[in-house]
């Protein structure tokens, strides 16, 4: 059985605010939104076809991602811990590494 995927790149004209595990106040910020949050959001706008959501997520007929960042038309997923390694005995620029350090996210190719 294969899944059919469905990227849906979303542009928000106005500032965006939801709860954001479980940070404080409205100054806290956050570049991407967990899927039970969505998931939340989903069956708050359409209460009347909760039921046909719900069998459809039991059924894994439907999967709901974490939103993500992208720029242009580049996919970003979250950098893994230890994700980025470097070759044995190799010199290594501290400052390129200081900034790859730095980074939160990656592009997926």
């Amino acid at each position: 059985m294969s899944l059919k995927r469905k990227v849906l790149k979303l542009k928000f004209t106005t500032a965006l605010h939801y709860g954001n595990n479980g940070k404080p106040g409205l100054l806290s910020t956050d570049s991407m939104i967990l899927s039970d949050t969505i998931y939340s959001a989903i069956c708050d706008i359409e209460p009347k076809d909760i039921d046909k959501l719900i069998n459809l997520v039991e059924n894994k007929k439907l999967l709901i991602s974490d939103m993500l960042p992208y720029v242009g038309d580049k996919l970003l997923i979250p950098k893994g811990i230890g994700m980025i390694k470097f070759e044995e005995g190799k010199e290594i620029d501290r400052t390129v590494y200081k900034k790859i350090k730095k980074l939160d996210y990656l592009p997926v190719d």
